[in-house]
């Protein structure tokens, strides 16, 4: 019943499976970790899209343009 859903082969409803861990349910912690881990995999997701090599990442890569 998202608004998204349209626009996704799937879509997960994960606010009426998940808890957060204080005892008033309010703190943003379980729901955190799921985020930090969804921008993960969107993250390799991507670079795997678009063909991204160990070369292409250090063209943009900050720390390694300073040390190089």
């Amino acid at each position: 019943n998202s608004c998204f859903s349209e626009h996704l082969n799937f879509c997960f409803n994960i606010l009426e499976y998940i808890c957060e861990i204080d005892k008033i349910n309010m703190a943003p912690t379980v729901s955190s970790v799921i985020f930090m881990i969804f921008l993960d995999m969107l993250g390799v997701y991507v670079a795997e899209n678009n063909n991204l090599t160990i070369e292409k990442y250090n063209d943009y890569d900050y720390g390694y343009i300073i040390h190089n």
